[in-house]
């Protein structure tokens, strides 16, 4: 997941995860997106900024990606929004 960060410089902040297995139970997914929306609400905080898009990432073992992004209506650092915008995109 990565967010991007408001303002004119086009920099993000994000946080990847791989798996030893396949994730395939939506519930498991929400767990590790949760953990990775707080990794990144954290980083935004630390370093005073905030985003406004949102990027999922998923690569299944035979390579193939899919990437999924929504912009959100105003720029966020929270967990919760982050959390909330990556879980409408699985």
């Amino acid at each position: 997941m990565t967010m991007m960060q408001c303002g004119h410089a086009a920099k993000s902040v994000g946080a990847e995860e791989t798996f030893m297995s396949d994730l395939r139970q939506r519930d498991l997914l929400e767990g590790r997106l949760l953990s990775q929306s707080q990794r990144v609400a954290r980083r935004l905080w630390s370093a005073g900024q905030c985003g406004r898009v949102v990027v999922v990432k998923v690569k299944y073992a035979d390579f193939v990606s899919r990437t999924r992004r929504a912009r959100l209506p105003e720029p966020v650092f929270d967990t919760d929004s982050i959390f909330t915008a990556a879980k409408e995109l699985l």
